[in-house]
C-alpha cells in the first residue's frame, strides 16, 4: 500500500502568494494590499499578518485559524459588516467594485465559494477591466472543479494584462488539475520569461516536471527556487518530495528538517518526513512526525491514513482501522470522492 504525499503548487489569490495541494486540492486567501488600499481597514494590520502565517503554516486551514484564536477569526464578520457599509455608501461610486471584491475574498478565504462568486461577478460588472477579479473568479471555480471556468478567466485576466505573471501560474496551475502537463509547462515558461527571479515559478514548473517524472528536471528548478529564495518552505518540501520518489531518503530527509526549521508548524514537511521515515521503516519516528501533523491540523485527512498504514505495518489493526475511518470521513467532507473510496477499499479487507 501507498503512502500519501503530498506537493504543494503556489496560486496567487489577491496578489498573495497561497498554498493548493496535488493532488488534493485546497487553495486558501488572504489580500495584503487592504492597507496599502485603505489604512484604516479595520483588520488589515492586526489580522492579516496572522492569516498569512495561518495559511502558510497549514494547509488545513481552518484549524490553523483556531489555534492563532477564534476571535481573529471572527474578524471575518466585522470585515464584512464593514464591507456592507462601505457597499452601502458606495454603491453609486465609481470604487464600488473594489467594496465587492474585498467580500469576495473574505467569502472565498471562509470558504463560501458561491457567495464568493456573486460578489466577483458585481466587482467585473462594474469594473470589466479589473483583471485581478477575473483571477479571483478563477480561483474560485478551481475550488468547485469547473477548471474549464477558470481557464476562461484566467484568459481575460492576460487579455486584459499579458504581463500579469500570476494569471499565467494559476492558468498553468489548472492545467496540471486537469493532466496537461505539456500546456502546464508553457505557462510556466511564460511566467518565467516575464519574471526570471520569481521563486515560485520555478517551484511549480518543477512540481509538473515531477508529474511526468522528469525528477533531474524537477531538481534543477526547485534548486533555483531555493537559490532566489533560501527560506521558502515549499521549494524544500517538494525537493524534499523528488528526493524521496528518487529513493534518495537521507537527501529527502534533509530537506524535509530544512523546512521544519524555517517553519516549525510545517504539516505538509511532517507528513512526508513521516513517509520517508516509514519506509526506511523507522516506524516510531513517522507515527511522532504523524501525530505532530495532526495535533496541528486535526482536519489533515492523508495524515490519519499515513499513520494507520504505520500501524498497519506495525500489526495494530484497530488502530488502523481507527484512523483511516477518520481518513475517510475528513477525505468525504473535503468533497475527495476519490480519496474517500480509496480509502473505503483499503478498510474493506478487515
Amino acid at each position: 500500500m501507498k503512502y500519501l504525499d503530498k506537493i504543494a503548487v503556489t496560486l496567487f489569490v489577491g496578489g498573495v502568494i497561497t498554498l493548493m495541494q496535488i493532488p488534493f486540492a485546497m487553495a486558501l486567501a488572504a489580500h495584503r494590499n487592504a492597507l496599502e488600499e485603505d489604512s484604516e481597514f479595520i483588520y488589515a494590520d492586526s489580522f492579516e499578518p496572522k492569516a498569512i502565517a495561518a495559511i502558510e503554516l497549514d494547509p488545513n486551514f481552518n484549524k490553523a485559524f483556531y489555534d492563532l484564536g477564534l476571535d481573529e477569526l471572527k474578524q471575518y464578520d466585522k470585515v464584512l459588516a464593514e464591507l456592507d457599509r462601505e457597499i452601502a455608501l458606495e454603491d453609486q461610486d465609481a470604487e464600488a467594485y473594489y467594496a465587492y471584491y474585498n467580500r469576495g475574498l473574505d467569502y472565498f478565504m471562509l470558504q463560501e465559494y458561491e457567495k464568493a462568486l456573486a460578489e466577483f461577478n458585481r466587482a467585473i460588472s462594474l469594473n470589466p477591466n479589473f483583471a485581478d477579479a477575473y483571477i479571483n473568479r478563477g480561483l474560485t471555480y478551481i475550488q468547485l472543479q469547473e477548471y474549464e471556468k477558470a481557464l476562461a478567466e484566467f484568459n481575460r485576466a492576460i487579455a486584459l494584462n499579458p504581463q500579469l505573471v500570476d494569471a499565467y501560474i494559476n492558468r498553468g496551475n489548472t492545467y496540471v488539475e486537469l493532466q496537461e502537463y505539456e500546456k502546464a509547462l508553457a505557462e510556466f515558461n511564460q511566467a518565467i520569461a516575464l519574471d526570471p527571479q520569481y521563486a515560485p515559478a520555478y517551484n511549480n514548473r518543477g512540481l509538473t516536471y515531477a508529474q511526468l517524472k522528469q525528477y533531474d528536471r524537477a531538481l534543477t528548478d526547485y534548486n533555483q527556487a531555493i537559490a532566489i529564495n533560501p527560506q521558502d518552505p515549499l521549494a524544500y518540501n517538494n525537493r524534499g518530495f523528488t528526493y524521496a520518489q528518487l529513493k534518495q531518503y537521507d537527501r529527502a530527509l534533509v530537506d524535509y528538517n530544512q523546512a521544519i526549521a524555517i517553519n516549525p508548524q510545517d504539516t505538509l514537511a511532517y507528513n512526508n518526513r513521516g513517509n520517508t521515515y516509514a519506509q526506511l521503516k523507522q516506524y516510531d519516528r513517522a507515527l511522532a512526525d504523524y501525530n505532530q501533523a495532526i495535533a496541528l491540523a486535526p482536519q489533515y485527512a492523508e495524515a490519519y491514513y499515513n499513520r494507520g498504514l504505520t500501524y498497519f505495518e506495525l500489526g495494530n489493526i484497530p488502530q488502523t482501522k481507527k484512523d483511516w475511518s477518520k481518513a475517510a470521513s475528513l477525505f468525504k467532507q473535503q468533497n475527495n470522492i476519490q480519496a474517500y473510496q480509496f480509502v473505503q477499499q483499503q478498510l474493506q479487507q478487515f
